[in-house]
């Protein structure tokens, strides 16, 4: 398995982590996908959920306040699943939150989204009708899919961009935030450089990050130490090294905020992936959502 060789690597030989980190991930989302690929709705945990449509989903869609509903943006080529809150008035401004998913939801159909193996995630919860209410009554959300990684963040911050441009949301652009899982939570680490993002949260994320792209920027960090995917290590790596450069520079942010779990469960349906959803831990409840909201940057 990719994730034992990657983690007899150790800490110390940083050099190879980029290239093991994508293996591990591509062979997550490749066994995933491989699974799943004959399965029928049913078994993979499908709501009875509207199929995203190709074009721009028209702003009559957005009326179902309280839902969430397939959009597809032109310019970026993202089709995502966009939530707002049952009392959305565009006559005040909305945090917006914008999650990331990780290698085992990757296609371009979004209905793939909505897995048995990402319970937990937002886009999930709100489908189901199980997310927090800190969440569905103070958050629009949107879950953008791609099928080719996160890496390309000029895609991301133009995705960004057009949704605070777009009337019928109403963003607030100095409360933006961006959380991601496994792949997606290497993503998040990702976003923050792209200066859309007041606040991060990346968790169980597979990425290195460049400390010194990430100045202003609140980050509260998760993962489980009992991580066989994605090793806790990396995101031990990560805090470390940010954490140093705004001990020795107070202007380069907030302390990082880093949740350690001693133990994750497995992705639901996964059980030989043991420690690797710890996004069922944080995002349960309410304080990560609380914190973000606390959370401001002006562009």
């Amino acid at each position: 398995m990719v994730a034992v060789s990657f983690r007899r690597l150790g800490a110390s030989n940083l050099q190879a982590w980029p290239c093991i980190l994508l293996l591990a991930v591509l062979a997550f989302g490749h066994r995933v996908a491989t699974l799943f690929k004959d399965s029928p709705p049913s078994s993979r945990g499908y709501s009875t959920l509207p199929k995203a449509q190709a074009g721009n989903i028209t702003s009559a869609a957005m009326a179902e306040q309280g839902k969430q509903v397939p959009r597809h943006d032109e310019e970026s080529g993202y089709r995502y699943w966009i939530y707002t809150p049952a009392s959305h008035d565009v006559k005040r401004k909305w945090p917006l939150l914008i999650f990331l998913h990780g290698a085992g939801e990757s296609g371009t159909n979004l209905d793939d989204m909505i897995s048995v193996g990402a319970t937990g995630c937002p886009p999930v919860e709100l489908a189901n009708g199980t997310a927090s209410p800190t969440l569905t009554e103070n958050f629009i959300v949107a879950s953008p899919q791609t099928n080719a990684g996160w890496g390309d963040v000029s895609k991301l911050k133009s995705f960004v961009r057009n949704l605070i441009d777009s009337a019928d949301l109403a963003v607030d652009e100095s409360r933006v935030y961006c959380t991601g899982v496994s792949m997606g939570g290497g993503g998040a680490w990702l976003a923050g450089a792209t200066g859309r993002f007041a606040a991060v949260a990346p968790v169980c994320g597979a990425a290195r990050a460049d400390p010194s792209t990430l100045d202003g920027v609140d980050v509260w960090a998760f993962h489980g130490s009992n991580d066989v995917v994605v090793p806790a290590s990396v995101t031990d790596y990560n805090v470390e090294r940010l954490n140093d450069r705004r001990a020795s520079d107070e202007k380069a942010g907030n302390p990082v905020k880093y949740t350690r779990y001693e133990k994750s469960p497995p992705p639901v349906g996964w059980d030989h992936y043991d420690g690797h959803a710890s996004w069922m831990q944080a995002y349960k409840g309410d304080e990560l959502w609380n914190w973000f909201l606390m959370k401001s940057r002006h562009p």
